[in-house]
């Protein structure tokens, strides 16, 4: 008797015991809700990051470039973590896979010249973040694409829609920094805080992409009149501020983009095309209705001339110049191995720049002539 129960009890526990694990790899194998929750949660996490990352620092260095630096590393290192998932990393090799072979050896250079550029440098530990985020880039890029063949005309949802609400907390944010400064009678600061987190260079990256994006929403979601007129408030107001504090390649991006569309878009070019315009006059009135407030109050601060795009002279061209110049020089003294990933402004030059202004200028300089040119064609 007693033989035979602990034979039952025996045969009941291992049955017990593997049905709890039929049961669990039936969930991780992608039978249950958790799997396909874990396959979304990348293209959710990538979308929060696009409508937060404009306008939140960490404020994990002292450095704002050292802030982005920082937070993009962190979603990179959970980006990475979710190639344990067997349909996400299928989904990213068959993206690279697709890339070809010269692509990927054109890739495969400039890592390996990026890592030599590095080791060689002023500062390898500031190289050393620089690289991480172009391979955080890549890999983001590969990943975006794979979610996209995966989730389909939802992934293009979620993520146009991440990008119009980063640019409406943007307006946002502005706004009511602008509002806070009149009730306390203080001067506005273009510089501390609103331009410190989109300065010209991250700022006028960040417009160049989302300003093409922003009437996307009002195509894919099928919106009511009364959502569709909020889109356009804050694409008019995301305008006024290209037209406030802007760059002028912005404006040359935005004319060639047109351009493309009208060469290539074959059906719904002309409605494209003039919802765009028409974003653009609005930010323009509203940045025309601004400019005439802040110069007539005394108690505002008007746009400074340095800041203002239309105000804007031949200074910043001649520095740019200049600049250039000064890569070409970087690119004469260490051709092979440049002056180092992200170190262009650590250089002892006569005028100083965070970098030239000039993508490829910039990739010769500081990856070097080996590493800089592969990529070049997919700057």
């Amino acid at each position: 008797m007693s033989g035979k129960s602990i034979g039952e009890s025996a045969v009941a526990e291992n049955t017990m015991t593997g049905n709890t694990i039929t049961g669990l790899a039936a969930v991780l194998a992608g039978n249950g809700r958790l799997a396909s929750t874990m396959q979304l949660f990348p293209l959710t996490l990538i979308s929060f990051y696009l409508m937060f990352a404009p306008v939140w620092a960490p404020l994990i260095s002292s450095r704002v470039y050292g802030d982005a630096r920082y937070l993009q590393l962190g979603l990179l290192a959970v980006m990475v973590a979710f190639l344990v998932l067997p349909g996400i990393r299928e989904g990213v090799l068959a993206v690279w896979s697709d890339l070809g072979r010269r692509v990927q050896s054109l890739w495969a250079v400039f890592l390996v010249g990026g890592i030599a550029s590095a080791a060689f440098s002023y500062a390898p530990h500031l190289a050393a973040l620089e690289l991480s985020l172009v391979i955080q880039l890549a890999f983001l890029t590969l990943l975006v694409c794979a979610l996209v063949r995966q989730h389909g005309i939802n992934a293009d949802k979620s993520l146009a829609v991440a990008i119009c609400a980063g640019a409406a907390l943007i307006c946002v944010q502005f706004w009511m920094m602008q509002a806070i400064s009149v009730f306390e009678g203080r001067r506005f600061s273009w510089v501390h805080p609103f331009l410190e987190f989109a300065n010209v260079r991250f700022f006028s990256q960040y417009q160049s992409y989302v300003f093409f994006l922003l009437p996307v929403p009002m195509l894919l979601l099928g919106l009511s009149w009364k959502w569709k007129a909020v889109l356009y408030v804050v694409a008019a107001n995301f305008w006024a501020l290209q037209w406030m504090v802007g760059t002028r390649a912005v404006w040359i991006a935005f004319a060639a983009a047109m351009l493309a569309v009208c060469v290539m878009m074959r059906q719904g070019r002309v409605a494209f095309v003039r919802t765009h315009l028409l974003l653009v006059l609005a930010g323009g009135v509203v940045f025309a209705a601004y400019l005439g407030v802040t110069t007539s109050a005394a108690d505002m601060t008007p746009i400074p001339q340095k800041l203002s795009v239309v105000n804007r002279g031949s200074a910043s061209m001649n520095k740019r110049v200049l600049l250039a110049r000064q890569a070409l020089v970087a690119i004469v003294k260490k051709p092979l191995t440049g002056v180092g990933p992200g170190q262009f402004g650590l250089m002892n030059y006569p005028l100083r720049g965070a970098h030239p202004h000039n993508s490829p200028l910039q990739l010769m300089s500081e990856y070097g002539v080996i590493a800089g040119v592969p990529v070049l064609p997919w700057d």
